[in-house]
Parts: C-alpha cells; sequence; structure tokens
C-alpha cells in the first residue's frame, strides 16, 4: 500500500497539461491555497498551474516535488473537494474517482508551517550542502513524530539517536549512511520501512520471516554460510531460491486433476482450478494486473478476469483462496476482489493515522457485494507470515465475512501505508504512521492477523515431500470431510 504524492499523481493520470482559458491568470479558483495534512507531514501549495509539495517535520523542510501547467479542469478530475472548499482529498491516488480506499485529507492553512519557511535544499539544488548529521536528525525526528511502530515494540528511540548520531557524523560515504539508517530502524521490525540510496540500493527488514528470508537462511544453514553471503556465493542462493519457490508452486498445481484444469487471467495474477466442485483460487498479487501505471486499467483488467473466474466459482460446492505468497499492492485492489466474496453491505475495517501523540478521525470502510454477484459459500482463505500489506487489507475484509475461515498462519503484521520521506541527499524512505482497525477494534499491525485453523506452510519437509497441508486440510474442510 503506498500513496502517491499529488504531482506525481496527476502526472500519472492526467494525459495533458494545458492553461485553462475560462480560468483567467487574475481569477483564483477554489483549490488555490495552502493545504495541510499534519498526520502525514505534508503541505502542498497550489498556485494557479502549479502545485509544489512540502515534506515537513518540526524542524526540518524540504520541497520534495514541484509541477506546472496543471489546469484547472485537470484539478477537478483528480481533486475531491468538500462542500464548504476547506478540505479536499485525492481518490485517484487511492484508486479511481469512482471506486477507491480512503484517501488522504488536506485541510486549508493560513500559513506554512514555521519549519517550511527555510526548507532545506536538496542535492542538486542551488544551496544544498552536504550535512550527514542534518540528515540523521531529519531521519529520526520523522520516525519520532509520525511512526506507529512505538506503540509495538519496546523501543527507547532516543537512546538511539545517541547511539547513531556519532556514527552518522562519522561516515564517510552514503553506503556507510545507509548501514547506520539500517540498523537504526531494525529494532522497529516494521516491514513498511524502506531506505533506498540512489545507485547503492534499498535496505529494509521485517517483522517475520517471508519466503526469500526464509529460503536464504535455509540456503546458508545447508551450505555451512553465514549471512549476509559474500557476492561469490548470490548466484547459489538465486538457484536455491528459483527450485524451492518452483517446487512450492508446482506441489500446489499438483492438486488440479489436469494442467488442462487450470485457468489464468488478468496478467497471470489470477489463477484457478477446479477439483471435485472445489474451486482454487490463487492471488498473486494487489497490483500487476495490467502492464500500465493506471488504476482504472488496472480495476478494468482485474474486473475482467474476476468474471472469467466467477463463472466457475459461483456454483461451487466450497472455495479456498490462496493469498499466501501475496506481497500486497492496493486496497482498491483488495477492495475489489474481497467485493466479490461479501454477503451484505458490511463494515470490514477502520482506518486513521497518528497526529502526534493522539490520531485522526476514524474512517470507517464498508465492503458492499459486487453488483456482477458474489459467492458466499464455504470459504477458506490460506494466509502466511508472508501474506503483507494490502493482502492483509483483503484478509480484514473476508474475516468480517461470516462464510470465511482463515487458515495457515498469521500475516506479517504491515498493514499501514507507506509513509514516503525524502531526504536532502537523495535518499528516500518510508515508514507506517497509520492504525488499521478490525471492526472490533483490534489492531495487528506487528502481530498479524490471526488464523482461525493454524497448519504451518511453506516448510521444507513438505515442499520435499511434494504436498502442502494447509491446502489439504482446507480441501477437507469445506466439503466437510
Amino acid at each position: 500500500m503506498k500513496p502517491i504524492l499529488l504531482t506525481g499523481l496527476l502526472a500519472l493520470t492526467l494525459i495533458a497539461c494545458s492553461d485553462d482559458d475560462n480560468n483567467p491568470a487574475t481569477e483564483a479558483h477554489a483549490y488555490e491555497g495552502i493545504w495541510q495534512a499534519p498526520a502525514y507531514g505534508e503541505v502542498l501549495v497550489v498556485e494557479r498551474d502549479r502545485i509544489d509539495t512540502y515534506q515537513y517535520s518540526s524542524g526540518y523542510c524540504v520541497l520534495a516535488e514541484q509541477s506546472h501547467g496543471i489546469s484547472l479542469a485537470e484539478m477537478e478530475a483528480a481533486v475531491a473537494l468538500a462542500d464548504d472548499g476547506q478540505s479536499f482529498s485525492i481518490p485517484v491516488g487511492f484508486g479511481t474517482r469512482d471506486f477507491h480506499a480512503p484517501a488522504n485529507v488536506y485541510d486549508k492553512v493560513d500559513d506554512l508551517p514555521a519549519s517550511c519557511l527555510q526548507p532545506v535544499a536538496l542535492r542538486g539544488e542551488a544551496g544544498y550542502q552536504q550535512d550527514y548529521s542534518r540528515d540523521f536528525a531529519m531521519f529520526w525526528q520523522s520516525f519520532d513524530e509520525m511512526s506507529v511502530a512505538f506503540e509495538k515494540v519496546s523501543v527507547d528511540w532516543a537512546a538511539l539517536r545517541e547511539d547513531f548520531a556519532p556514527q552518522a557524523a562519522a561516515a564517510t560515504s552514503d553506503l556507510d549512511l545507509l548501514e547506520v539508517y539500517f540498523e537504526l530502524t531494525k529494532p522497529l521490525a516494521d516491514g513498511h520501512v524502506t531506505i533506498s540510496a540512489p545507485g547503492i540500493g534499498t535496505a529494509s527488514t521485517n517483522g517475520k520471516p517471508v519466503q526469500f528470508e526464509v529460503l536464504l537462511q535455509e540456503y546458508a544453514s545447508l551450505n555451512g554460510l553465514s549471512v549476509p553471503l559474500d557476492e561469490s556465493e548470490v548466484d547459489g542462493f538465486i538457484a536455491y531460491y528459483s527450485e524451492q519457490i518452483a517446487r512450492y508452486e508446482n506441489n500446489i498445481l499438483q492438486y488440479a486433476d489436469s494442467e488442462d484444469d487450470i485457468r489464468t487471467a488478468a496478467n497471470d495474477m489470477l489463477i484457478w482450478f477446479e477439483v471435485e466442485d472445489v474451486v482454487y483460487l490463487n492471488i498473486a498479487a494487489m497490483t500487476g494486473f495490467d502492464d500500465e501505471d493506471d488504476n482504472a486499467a488496472s480495476l478494468a483488467v482485474l474486473n475482467a478476469g474476476l468474471d472469467t473466474a466467477m463463472a466457475d466459482i459461483r456454483n461451487a460446492r466450497g472455495l479456498i483462496i490462496d493469498i499466501r505468497s501475496n506481497n500486497g499492492g492496493n486496497d482498491f485492489i483488495s477492495l475489489a476482489i474481497a467485493s466479490r466474496f461479501a454477503d451484505i453491505p458490511r463494515h470490514v475495517y477502520s482506518k486513521q493515522a497518528r497526529l502526534g501523540h493522539g490520531r485522526t478521525e476514524l474512517v470507517d470502510v464498508t465492503l458492499t457485494p459486487a453488483a456482477s454477484g458474489t459467492y458466499t459459500g464455504p470459504t477458506v482463505l490460506l494466509t502466511s507470515n508472508s501474506t503483507f500489506s494490502a493482502a492483509e487489507t483483503f484478509a480484514l475484509c473476508l474475516r468480517a465475512q461470516p462464510h470465511v475461515t482463515l487458515m495457515g498462519e498469521a500475516t506479517q503484521g504491515a498493514l499501514s501505508d507507506m509513509l514516503e520521506r525524502a531526504l536532502p541527499n537523495g535518499f528516500s524512505y518510508t515508514l507506517s504512521n497509520e492504525y488499521y482497525l478490525s471492526p472490533e477494534g483490534d489492531w495487528f499491525e506487528g502481530v498479524g492477523i490471526p488464523v482461525d485453523i493454524e497448519v504451518p506452510t511453506f516448510t521444507r519437509a513438505q515442499r520435499e515431500a511434494g504436498e502442502d497441508l494447509a491446502l489439504e486440510q482446507a480441501f477437507a474442510y469445506v466439503t466437510g470431510q
């Protein structure tokens, strides 16, 4: 679940940028002004045909993005303005204008935050000065003021600043600094914390080991190696990883009566087959359904694929939905798929963001059954530690349905959107600043969404034996055997 900055969003969703002849330069329009989302540390300054995006904390600010030549018509197409004209959201950043997940709200304010009156110059801009200590302070403060991780892990963040600030000051390269940031954030155990250094790579860590990490440790143990691997050992691991993933996937597909029974749709992101009136449906990710970075196009391709799959599912005796290897994507995709398995309009989750020592107003999400028809027969949803992000949103949606049973392992526990931030030296990073709550108010960040029936998945023993115990138990469960 990755939000898109407004300026980047407009560049992606609006085909052309041109002046609006009906909006003369002397006439202000309703979108002009300063718009602030304090829980997201973001301010948008909107002028007649220009948007400046600032990212800020209490002590620092950067002008992260600028966009020019945006017409009033294009703003109206992308932005939902409140009736009183004092706030707006950008629904197309979270789906489409007509179908989307909850979008961030920006309130109109009179002035920029104090820290944005003198923003820090970015690398490549006039006035930029390399200062690793300053960048470290900005990085640390963003987490201190916006991250929700401190509520789920016991971390003395101030003490860590004292430990790592001298290391950042002593760093002699971007690689050194990347390692400092990685070690600083590792105790947060937050799968949505990433640090990207141009030309070097991306560092991240998870709260629970996902398939890649399981296989990395497995390979190292089998070969008497230590992690991280030496460069000479990487090719061997890649071969092992590919072999084991293929074995895991083949163990699933062997349950089909024949290869001809296996069907795919939506860019092969949906895979299903039927065995004795039970349909198995694998959803590979909550993204990648078409080759264009366009939410409307993705939704259209997905819905067409779901229509095809539902023709086989509709009269099934039972259904198994597998998202054990689904690493997420977009919440609106999760909602679109989940709507095919909803019985009635139902509150499925709520969302809010950290706001200082409090939270923003809670937004309830109601899932409405798809107009094209739904399946509400006996359903098992298979999850694992590798069920991540927007796939966990999907699990929340199905968990609320009375005909669905969760089986396998608890999900990863990385439900929050990834709040994107920029540093002056060209680094970018993400953090978790949101709460996704069940209808009962349960917060599963870090611990993952629990299952009703626990069954180990992706074990070496099962892979080598050519079996999938969770899938076998799911078949037995939906058929009452």
